[in-house]
């Protein structure tokens, strides 16, 4: 459908272009390459046709079928492949959402205290028929050209209020879990010390004006993990995003890395991964 007035609109302070964009589309062909980012904000992802092997970080890619969606947590590195023609919308936030002007996820937190929750970091959820109506308008009035910036504010909002309508408290909150009874301020923080190349627990600590202890506490706290472990993590990755997207040899990633001898490097590898550095770089996806 057509737009009145398309080149005032497109030319509008507000219009938001597709790089900054709080929803975007893509049309994904089977034989394109595996689309790679680190997330700096949360995102949730609704595979509307087709499927989509998703991995977090370094860990076992896993299949979400058409008809579902999933939230990734900031600082993720996600990855996301697929095997057939698939159709994928996402939608971006900052921070902790409000489901609705008088309901929050500290809300949330209290109303599921004692339910049974699941913890599978691979957790979706279906997409009800209002929210696919919902999804295929949004999908629409971008295919047209309308995007500009409030607009897509206030779909984001009427998102928040249809999963509060049409989905159990309890589903939310397994599907918000990484969200949950965190600090996003330390977290925003944290990340933005890391990307500049910071990934020293004591200098990460200097960088934000505590203690090596507080930090290490509020780390805990925030991410679910300690320091140690997820700057582990953040390396393992880095590793196999170099190995799999990259020409480096695996000597430049051997010290690029921090190794001090290919050796190391290699044992590195069979330890985390349980394979040699050529058995990640030549096995598929």
């Amino acid at each position: 459908m057509r737009l009145f007035y398309q080149e005032e609109h497109k030319t509008c302070y507000h219009y938001a272009e597709k790089s900054t964009a709080t929803f975007k589309v893509y049309h994904l062909q089977h034989d394109a390459p595996p689309a790679q980012a680190r997330l700096e904000c949360s995102l949730m992802v609704f595979v509307i046709e087709g499927e989509s092997l998703i991995r977090y970080g370094a860990g076992k890619p896993f299949v979400v079928p058409a008809g579902r969606f999933f939230l990734v947590e900031p600082g993720t590195l996600f990855t996301g492949h697929q095997q057939v023609p698939t159709l994928v919308m996402t939608m971006a936030f900052v921070g902790a959402p409000q489901l609705c002007n008088i309901y929050t996820l500290e809300n949330l937190v209290r109303d599921t205290q004692g339910a049974s929750l699941p913890v599978d970091p691979h957790f979706t959820l279906p997409i009800r028929p209002r929210l696919r109506e919902f999804l295929d308008l949004v999908m629409h009035c971008l295919d047209d050209g309308l995007s500009c910036a409030h607009y897509h504010e206030l779909k984001r909002e009427e998102f928040f209020l249809l999963v509060r309508a049409y989905y159990s408290k309890e589903e939310l909150a397994a599907l918000f879990r990484p969200l949950l009874g965190i600090d996003h301020d330390f977290r925003r923080q944290v990340l933005e010390v890391c990307a500049k190349g910071c990934c020293d627990i004591a200098a990460m600590a200097g960088q934000l004006n505590m203690s090596t202890a507080t930090f290490q506490r509020k780390f805990k706290q925030t991410f679910h993990e300690t320091a140690g472990q997820w700057l582990l993590n953040r390396k393992a990755e880095r590793i196999v995003h170099q190995l799999k997207t990259t020409s480096l040899t695996f000597d430049q990633i051997c010290f690029e890395n921090g190794f001090s001898s290919p050796a190391y490097f290699s044992n590195f590898c069979k330890r985390v991964f349980g394979k040699t550095p050529t058995q990640l770089r030549n096995e598929a996806f």
